[in-house]
C-alpha cells in the first residue's frame, strides 16, 4: 500500500472516527451503570407485569433478563449504540469510489503512481481497523463500568428446611439489601461474544456500502441506497418477531444474524454451544449458532468488498464535473 494514501485515508477518517470514539465510550460506559442503580429484585417485580406476548420481542427469556450480566448485556443491542457504530462502517465505505468521484478528486488521485486497487483497498483496510478498534473501545467502556460500579441487592429472608436442604423465600418479611462491587456478580469477559457479533455486523456493513459504492457515482445516492437497506432489514426483523406467522421474514434481512445478547448467554451457559456453527435439537436455540451468524456475516461483507474491488477495477469512470 501506498503511505500517502494510508495517510490520506487516517486523516480523513479521523473527522468522523473520535466523534464515534467519544459517543460509544460515554454511551456504553453509562448503560451499564444505570444498570448498577436498578435492584434485580425491584426490576424483576417490573418484568412479571409485562404481559407474556412481549416475550417475543426478546430473543432471551426475561428470567435470563433480570440479571445484572443480562440487562447489561443489552448494551449491545440498544440502537443508538447499534447505529452509531454502523455509522462509522457506512460513512467511511461510502467515501471509497463514490465518495471521491462526488467531490470530483478521483481523476487526481489516479493521475499519481497508484494502482485502482491501492485507491480501494487502503481506506477499507484503515476502515476495517477502526471497527475493530470502535469494538474495543466499547468492551472497554463497559469494563470500567462493572470495575467501578456498585449494585445492590435485595432479596427475602430465607428458611432453610433441614432434612431436604431446601430453602423457602419469606416474602411476607421486609427484603434484605445488600451493597457490593458489580466487578463480584458481573465478569466483563463475558461481553466478547456480544462484541464479536457486533465487529462482524460492522463488516457485512462495509462491504455492503463499499460494493455501492463502487457502483455509483453519488456519494449521497450510495448513503440512500444503504441506509434505505438498513431500515427496511430492521422493519422486517421487528416483523419476523412480532408474529409466528410472519416468522419467515428473518430468512430476508441481515439483522436476524445480530443476536448478542443470544451469543452472550449461550458462552455463558457452555464454551460448546458458542463455538458451534449450527446447534441440533428441539432446544430453543436450534438452527444456526453463533460462529454460524458471523461467520455469515463476516462471507457476506468479504464477497461485497472483493465484487466491489473487481468492479471498480474494470469500471469506466466518468469525468469530474
Amino acid at each position: 500500500m501506498n503511505r500517502a494514501l494510508i495517510g490520506k485515508s487516517i486523516y480523513e477518517g479521523l473527522v468522523l472516527f473520535i466523534p464515534c470514539t467519544l459517543g460509544l465510550f460515554a454511551f456504553a460506559w453509562f448503560r451499564v451503570w444505570v444498570v448498577s442503580l436498578i435492584d434485580s429484585l425491584r426490576f424483576k417485580q417490573i418484568i412479571d407485569l409485562l404481559p407474556k406476548e412481549f416475550e417475543r420481542f426478546s430473543p432471551i427469556e426475561f428470567e435470563w433478563l433480570t440479571s445484572f450480566t443480562g440487562r447489561t448485556a443489552l448494551t449491545l443491542e440498544e440502537p443508538m449504540l447499534i447505529v452509531l457504530f454502523s455509522a462509522w462502517a457506512v460513512v467511511r465505505g461510502s467515501d471509497v469510489v463514490s465518495g471521491e468521484l462526488n467531490r470530483g478528486t478521483m481523476e487526481m488521485l489516479l493521475a499519481q503512481p497508484v494502482s485502482r486497487r491501492q485507491v480501494y483497498w487502503t481506506p477499507l483496510v484503515t476502515t476495517l481497523c477502526g471497527l475493530v478498534a470502535l469494538c474495543l473501545i466499547i468492551w472497554t467502556a463497559m469494563h470500567l463500568a462493572v470495575e467501578t460500579s456498585v449494585v445492590r441487592q435485595t432479596r427475602y429472608p430465607e428458611l432453610r428446611i433441614p432434612i431436604w436442604g431446601q430453602t423457602i423465600p419469606l416474602t411476607f418479611m421486609s427484603p434484605i439489601s445488600e451493597s457490593s462491587p458489580m466487578r463480584a456478580v458481573v465478569s466483563s469477559w463475558s461481553y466478547w461474544p456480544g462484541v464479536v457479533n457486533l465487529l462482524a455486523l460492522g463488516v457485512f456493513l462495509l462491504g455492503l456500502t463499499a460494493c455501492v459504492s463502487a457502483i455509483d457515482r453519488y456519494r449521497w445516492r450510495t448513503l440512500g441506497i444503504v441506509f434505505g437497506v438498513y431500515f427496511v432489514s430492521g422493519v422486517l426483523k421487528l416483523g419476523a418477531m412480532s408474529s409466528p406467522l410472519l416468522g419467515w421474514l428473518q430468512y430476508l434481512t441481515f439483522f436476524s444474524l445480530y443476536d448478542s445478547q443470544v451469543h452472550i448467554k449461550l458462552a455463558e451457559d457452555g464454551a460448546g454451544h458458542y463455538w458451534s456453527f449450527w446447534i441440533a435439537g428441539d432446544s430453543a436455540w436450534a438452527g444456526l449458532g453463533p460462529w454460524g451468524h458471523n461467520g455469515l456475516l463476516l462471507l457476506g461483507g468479504a464477497v461485497m468488498l472483493y465484487l466491489g474491488s473487481i468492479i471498480f477495477e474494470r469500471r469506466d469512470l466518468p469525468a469530474p464535473m
